[in-house]
Formats: structure tokens, C-alpha cells, sequence
């Protein structure tokens, strides 16, 4: 059998069918580009889809929390670029929260460990160590819960942790 690699793909709802991705991550700025259908072919492909909605503000985002909610069965990983409200599970009535992926956590927390440390390049393995040191500085209710981020409560506390990690890099 000979394969066909020159097919184009009219839509991202073909491409989901041939590639099966585990991740989409929106930066179009289009409202409502992750339609139902998308959602339900990645829960259809994945456990957990995994749902980055990064476009701000609300008004431009792929889809809403709630949206990726419903249409994957409540089985989403998801994180956005704009503050959606908590969700609450029909069936359990469990409240999940939204991940707002925001630049508040890495960049101010970088900014004072290059200062610490009188750095004079912000080289990939900074910004990379600075990543790391977020994803580690999430406590077993956060990981409980669901959250990608730390809570906002804590954001003190983790930018110390990300800034001294940083001020210790050769």
C-alpha cells in the first residue's frame, strides 16, 4: 500500500483524527475555535485531553472552562489565558477551579533571581529551572485538586522558591 502524504487537511478536526494528539494549545484569538465536536474527539482520543485555551481576553478565548468541561466528560486538563469561573460536576457536584496560565508566577519570580544572583544572560536553562521549580512547588492538595498552578495565596512563597533555585545556577 502506497501512502498518501501530500493529503491537506481542511480543518483541525481532520488533523485530530489522523494525529490523535494528547495537548491543543490555543493562541488564535479566536472565540470558540475548540468547538464541542473538537473537545469530544480529543476525550474520544485521550483519558485525560489535555486543553490550553491561552487566548485573552474571554472574548477571544478558544473555548470556555465550563465548555471543555462538559464536552470532554469532566475529564480535561485545562488551563487558560483569562479567569473563567469554578466549575461544579453535574453528577458529583464537585467544584473544580480554573488553571489561568499566567506569566505572574515565572516572570517576576526570574526577574528576582537574576537580580540574586547578578546574572548577566537569561540563557534557555534559566527559564527552564525557573519552570521546573514551578511545576515542583505545587503541595499535595493543590495536586489533589486538580491545579496546574499553585494557589494565587501562595504566590510569595512560590516566587521566593523559583527565585532562589535560580540565584544557586553556575
Amino acid at each position: 500500500m502506497v501512502r498518501d502524504d501530500t493529503r491537506h487537511y481542511q480543518n483541525l478536526n481532520e488533523i485530530i483524527h489522523c494525529i490523535k494528539p494528547t495537548i491543543l494549545i490555543g493562541l488564535s484569538g479566536k472565540k470558540g475555535i475548540f468547538t464541542p465536536t473538537l473537545l469530544q474527539l480529543m476525550a474520544k482520543y485521550n483519558q485525560k485531553p489535555i486543553i490550553f485555551a491561552l487566548s485573552n481576553p474571554e472574548t477571544n478565548a478558544e473555548c470556555a472552562f465550563s465548555e471543555a468541561m462538559y464536552y470532554t466528560n469532566n475529564q480535561v486538563i485545562f488551563a487558560s489565558g483569562t479567569n473563567f469561573p469554578d466549575y461544579s460536576v453535574p453528577s458529583t457536584k464537585e467544584i473544580r477551579q480554573n488553571n489561568q496560565a499566567n506569566n505572574m508566577y515565572i516572570f517576576p519570580a526570574l526577574e528576582l533571581g537574576v537580580l540574586l544572583s547578578k546574572k548577566k544572560l537569561i540563557n534557555d536553562s534559566v527559564v527552564y529551572k525557573a519552570a521546573q521549580s514551578l511545576a515542583r512547588s505545587l503541595n499535595a492538595k493543590e495536586k489533589r485538586k486538580g491545579y496546574l498552578y499553585p494557589d494565587l495565596t501562595r504566590i510569595q512563597e512560590v516566587s521566593r522558591q523559583i527565585a532562589l533555585e535560580i540565584k544557586t545556577l553556575e
